[in-house]
């Protein structure tokens, strides 16, 4: 994933798209060009959805987003290496390292590239919570039993229940406290 070139599946799905709203993108950059189009009229479903299984893929392991992992390379090891340390190398990291500087985004320690990276994940989250690794594996159960037929979105109907201290599972209430 880290090549959108050798990504077959994204570069056949999505050439229209490409064409269409990315035609002078570096195949690097194609993926990042349509997650800005995903929601643009006209764009396909089919490569919307393929779109937001690599997004999903890159916030569950920051190593095969590059722009994060190039934006962040000195505040990773800095603020998330006891994150790095407790995970086997060849495993995902689930979101954990993309967690760990959420939180130092919040307090305002990460450099300003990396802040601005961390941001555009936030963004993206913010628009669909299953790009959230973190909050979907610790919410699993509330969000099926509580969330999912609500009119209002998964993050809010979490909020809701976590300042009414309706939520058992201590690592939702955890997460779901780090939602703003």
């Amino acid at each position: 994933m880290v090549d959108n070139a050798i990504d077959y599946t994204l570069m056949t799905v999505c050439k229209t798209m490409i064409k269409k709203f990315c035609p002078d993108e570096h195949d690097s950059q194609v993926l990042y060009c349509l997650r800005d189009n995903r929601n643009t009229f006209g764009m396909d479903p089919r490569c919307r959805s393929v779109v937001m299984k690599r997004l999903l893929t890159q916030n569950t392991d920051y190593r095969l987003n590059v722009r994060l992992k190039e934006s962040c390379s000195r505040d990773i090891p800095k603020f998330c290496s006891s994150v790095i340390a407790k995970e086997k190398q060849d495993e995902e990291f689930e979101g954990k390292v993309v967690a760990c500087l959420k939180k130092q985004y919040r307090k305002t320690r990460l450099s300003a590239t990396c802040e601005a990276e961390i941001l555009s994940v936030m963004r993206e989250v913010a628009q669909d919570y299953q790009l959230d690794p973190v909050l979907v594996q610790a919410c699993s159960v509330e969000i099926r039993n509580s969330c999912e037929d609500q009119e209002e979105t998964v993050e809010d109907c979490l909020r809701a229940r976590f300042m009414d201290k309706k939520i058992k599972n201590p690592e939702c209430k955890k997460v779901t406290s780090n939602i703003h």
